[in-house]
């Protein structure tokens, strides 16, 4: 194997064009929160977009010819990954962007690795925390306060709207390791 197949170092042109859609869609979805929130209640918003998920879902189910899963403890897990995976998360960005920009909240979304690591390693054990780990959470967490601009201060709506970011970004913090560990 050479340095060019191995799977950690892909070249660039195999990884970058998947990598700037999957950024330009995820970066794009705050845009369209804070357009939906202008005209619809957050909890409408969620409605909706859990509704189209859904809907998706099941006609990429009919097309597969596959099915949904029967076991009542697999639904009883999917359950607590659907409440702090989608449905909590999307109602609390909905209503953060009523209080702030979309791009704040999109950055905010960015806290959601900072989050999972944690709680994947004390609550969930998925995950060791590593020397590379904690370096990289700590650079995480750094660059996020700079990028948020922390020493500025908050206050009033906009810093309860950045509470409601935060929150989501930490219901995928629950969800992400949650599913990992009794879904996956």
């Amino acid at each position: 194997m050479t340095t060019d197949t191995t799977p950690d170092k892909a070249p660039v042109r195999a990884w970058l064009p998947g990598f700037l859609a999957l950024a330009a869609i995820w970066g794009s979805s705050f845009l369209f929160i804070k357009i939906g929130v202008a005209e619809l209640h957050p909890v409408q918003l969620t409605l909706y977009r859990v509704g189209t998920g859904a809907l998706t879902l099941l006609v990429v189910l009919a097309m597969l010819h596959d099915r949904l899963p029967r076991e009542p403890r697999v639904w009883a897990h999917l359950t607590v990954v659907a409440a702090f995976g989608v449905a909590v998360p999307f109602t609390l960005f909905g209503y953060g962007e009523q209080r702030v920009e979309s791009m704040l909240a999109g950055i905010w979304n960015a806290t959601t690795p900072l989050i999972v690591l944690p709680l994947a390693v004390l609550v969930f054990r998925t995950e060791r925390l590593t020397a590379r780990r904690a370096i990289g959470l700590g650079l995480g967490f750094l660059g996020v306060l700079v990028v948020l601009g922390v020493w500025e201060g908050v206050g009033g709506a906009h810093f309860v709207g950045q509470l409601m970011c935060f929150g989501a970004a930490a219901c995928y913090g629950i969800a992400i390791p949650y599913q990992k560990r009794f879904v996956a």
